[in-house]
């Protein structure tokens, strides 16, 4: 049984608000939502009656130690599609954290089951009352839009504070903080939180992937609905995780791509008197650069006894006619032109 304070029940806004929280309740029927059986007034004592639960909280176990991914999988999957199901009956929490599911036993294992609706909303009530309430709820697990006030609060919020409690149950630590609530919800805009992958590294990448899709600051950015969240974290245990290339893979494709840079580096650089290519570009630019030497004055025929003709590439000739012999004097033999260097012949194909 769930009794109001005595110093509450004679207040119109306490008693209102209990009874809300006993129609938004009983609206769900799952095995991870509380069930509320009854509602009524004794005198001043305005009570409820729930299923009698036997456990301990979330916020207790991972005192302990943080949840293993497997066992947040097993242990918190009722308690996600229960809140699933009370969107679908018209009922947002408001109020979702470790302190607020219990883990009850059963044959199969530890069960989480969520509990205390007192700052729920029923999506179809408009009053006053919704209004002054719509601030309610754990700054630390709540979503951006709930702190700063919106009267507008659905079920992306839940969303939101489910990857807040899910956060916490992997790290150990709540995802927001602050020195004040000031700061708190400051954070909590901002986004300033610690990340998932390096606190759990030993979590599955889709795993971390999820949960902080659903702590996204937009509610336009989480999952369309937390059923689509409950799917997605229990095929996370399956999913493959990314192909990581091995250290000498990354290793050769990083020396190739850092080669290739110079290369083209060097391609691209003018030649410079400190350049390795240097002299290479100099005896090229020397030798297009270089005055035509003027030809070869040619030599006069009485300034050797046998005339050179010139040929082709400047190099010189021997004559083919013979010298004549005097009269009477037979003709002398034809030999060959001697190479020593003294010789006219040579002479000449040195000129």
């Amino acid at each position: 049984m769930k009794v109001l304070h005595p110093s509450l029940a004679g207040r119109e806004v306490a008693r209102t608000r209990f009874f809300r929280e006993a129609r938004a309740a009983a609206r769900v029927h799952h095995p991870g939502v509380v069930q509320v059986h009854d509602v009524d007034v004794e005198g001043d004592a305005v009570y409820l009656v729930m299923d009698l639960l036997d456990g301990e909280t979330l916020a207790r176990r991972i005192e302990r130690s943080p949840l293993a991914p497997a066992e947040l999988v097993a242990v918190l999957s009722p308690a996600i599609e229960g809140v699933a199901a009370a969107h679908e009956a018209g009922v947002v929490h408001r109020d979702l954290k470790p302190a607020n599911i219990l883990l009850v036993a059963s044959p199969e294992g530890p069960r989480a089951v969520v509990v205390d609706f007192g700052v729920s909303r029923l999506v179809d009530e408009d009053s006053d009352l919704t209004g002054s309430l719509s601030v309610l709820g754990t700054p630390a697990y709540m979503s951006p839009e709930q702190a700063r006030g919106a009267r507008d609060v659905g079920a992306a919020s839940d969303q939101f504070s489910l990857g807040a409690v899910l956060f916490t149950c992997l790290a150990g630590r709540r995802p927001f903080d602050g020195q004040s609530p000031l700061e708190l919800a400051w954070n909590i805009q901002r986004n300033e939180r610690p990340s998932l992958a390096r606190l759990r590294p030993d979590a599955p990448p889709a795993m971390v992937a999820a949960i902080e899709r659903a702590m996204s600051p937009l509610p336009a950015d989480r999952f369309p609905s937390v059923r689509a969240l409950a799917d997605v974290l229990r095929g996370s245990l399956d999913a493959p995780a990314p192909r990581r290339r091995g250290p000498l893979v990354a290793g050769v494709a990083a020396l190739t791509a850092l080669a290739a840079l110079v290369l083209l580096r060097a391609l691209d650089a003018p030649a410079s008197a400190g350049h390795p290519d240097a002299p290479a570009h100099a005896a090229l630019a020397s030798v297009s650069t270089a005055p035509t030497p003027a030809p070869a004055a040619p030599i006069a025929a009485s300034e050797s006894p046998v005339a050179a003709p010139v040929a082709r590439g400047g190099r010189a000739r021997p004559s083919s006619a013979r010298p004549r012999a005097p009269d009477g004097a037979p003709p002398a033999r034809r030999r060959r032109a001697p190479r020593a260097a003294g010789h006219p012949a040579a002479a000449s194909a040195r000129a």
